[in-house]
């Protein structure tokens, strides 16, 4: 029970407050490090689901692009104007030579075709999307993830088991909850983080920048150009969350440990009369969590409005 105090214990200020200089302070450089070195350890194990898990993102992202892109052809050019089908969208929507081999559709073939479109676009997305994609790509990355964490989890233990008496005599129990709760499921986070956003989103702006530039030539140029302001205030605002980030996770740390500390003592606690000290105390710590992580929150806010005004 010597380590379950209410209290901080005293450390060296000078250290405390190098290390709180240090999370803001990472470049890109460093941050690859943290991204690709230090968490590949953990995520090797699972490699081949996780390539497997991002293999699923393309396949299902390619397959989206190319539906976009016979809807709108299909609506379009054949469902609106009345153009003759391609023999793969004829052999798609099991129609006969006669949408093909003709100047014009028909009304009557024209309606045959919009109706075709929407069943078979509806059945696709409730069968692929829905029931495929969704439900066996989630429980998929879920178990994928949960086996990540696991042994971050065992690992962090390990860590702890063999670190100094030292340290422990200074240590909040509480914190160290906190990390292997919490703490363990920023790895998993890196997944999608440096390694799914990074190709859904370059993926949707290549497709996106190639439909403009095929209408357009010289909006697709301003939209490559509008995009290196947005980058560059990015990379400009991404210390200022890093700060957020990193109060709002030790004030959440003090809280868990707070509540961990709080009832280990609670014996003591009430043998002394401490309760309205400890509410106190409580009612800071909780303050404090709260308003670090709205504050994370309205930074986030603010970075993407003023993304959205650059790219207005």
């Amino acid at each position: 029970m010597r380590n379950l105090r209410i209290n901080y214990a005293p450390q060296d200020s000078s250290a405390d407050d190098e290390s709180q200089m240090t999370p803001w302070r990472y470049g890109l450089k460093a941050l690859a490090h943290l991204f690709y070195v230090r968490t590949w350890p953990f995520i090797r194990p699972e490699s081949k689901h996780v390539f497997l898990w991002i293999s699923l993102h393309v396949l299902y992202a390619g397959f989206m692009a190319f539906g976009i892109i016979l809807l709108t052809d299909l609506w379009s050019n054949k469902v609106l104007v009345g153009e003759p089908l391609e023999p793969a969208q004829a052999i798609l929507l099991q129609l006969e030579s006669d949408y093909v081999e003709t100047d014009s559709l028909t009304d009557d073939q024209r309606r045959v075709v919009r109706d075709r479109t929407v069943i078979y676009t509806l059945a696709l997305y409730l069968l692929i999307t829905l029931v495929g994609y969704q439900s066996f790509t989630g429980y998929y990355e879920t178990w994928i993830v949960q086996r990540i964490n696991q042994n971050f989890r065992v690992a962090m233990i390990e860590h702890a088991e063999h670190v100094s008496l030292q340290y422990h005599s200074y240590a909040r129990t509480g914190d160290a909850i906190y990390r292997v709760i919490q703490d363990s499921a920023m790895i998993t986070n890196v997944i999608d983080t440096a390694m799914v956003d990074p190709i859904s989103l370059g993926g949707r702006c290549i497709f996106g920048f190639c439909v403009v530039w095929l209408f357009s030539p010289l909006l697709g140029l301003i939209c490559l150009i509008a995009s290196i302001p947005i980058l560059w205030m990015v990379v400009w605002y991404t210390p200022r969350l890093q700060f957020r980030s990193w109060h709002a996770r030790q004030s959440s740390s003090n809280l868990t440990s707070r509540v961990q500390e709080v009832f280990s003592a609670i014996r003591v606690i009430k043998a002394t009369q401490s309760e309205e000290i400890v509410v106190d105390r409580f009612r800071s710590d909780s303050k404090a969590a709260l308003d670090t992580a709205f504050l994370l929150r309205l930074e986030l806010i603010v970075m993407w409005t003023l993304a959205t005004i650059v790219a207005g």
